[in-house]
């Protein structure tokens, strides 16, 4: 049984911007999403179970976006799962809803759950990259800062030059608190 873990999120500075060279500061909120990814002895493909909270109707609203993102990263990352059955299955604390980074979330703790299951020893740099690619789904071309924020959490600076993504980290003396509004 592979997990996985990854932060929710909040833009201070900046947002889409990013695609347009702005810096953007993206925080980490110590919300997460929680995958486990485990074989099944019998089937093909497959099966889902998301038991995160959600502002009511995003899982709906999201589901073909969330297949589609699910397909692709098990390609990316070589995953034949008629060969290899899987049941996948969501929760943990962060709320399942647009603005707080659900989509990049759910992205990166399935790649780090089935890096784990499958045993495939990929890097941190690799499991952003996988969680960037899983975010087409959801966002056609990603920016790559709410993935980037998922999979390293705390405070960044991020940065697209030429088209080369760019981060680091910003180093506080002390949490910051941030009040976060969901209109629903």
């Amino acid at each position: 049984m592979g997990k996985g873990t990854a932060f929710g999120k909040t833009i201070l500075i900046g947002d889409q911007f990013v695609l347009e060279e702005v810096p953007a500061i993206v925080s980490s909120i110590p919300f997460k999403t929680e995958c486990v990814a485990e074989k099944l002895d019998t089937g093909q493909g497959w099966v889902l179970e998301d038991n995160r909270t959600e502002v009511p109707g995003y899982k709906d609203k999201k589901k073909h976006q969330q297949i589609e993102s699910i397909n692709h990263t098990l390609d990316v990352m070589k995953i034949d799962v008629k060969k290899n059955p899987i049941k996948i299955t969501f929760g943990g604390s962060l709320l399942a809803g647009s603005g707080v980074g659900a989509s990049a979330a759910h992205c990166v703790s399935l790649a780090r759950a089935l890096n784990h299951e499958f045993e495939l020893g990929l890097s941190i740099d690799e499991i952003n990259h996988v969680g960037w690619e899983g975010e087409f789904a959801y966002h056609g071309t990603p920016s790559g800062v709410d993935n980037t924020a998922s999979t390293y959490g705390g405070l960044i600076l991020y940065h697209i030059k030429k088209g080369e993504k760019t981060w680091e980290r910003i180093n506080i003396k002390e949490p910051v608190e941030v009040v976060l509004g969901n209109s629903g």
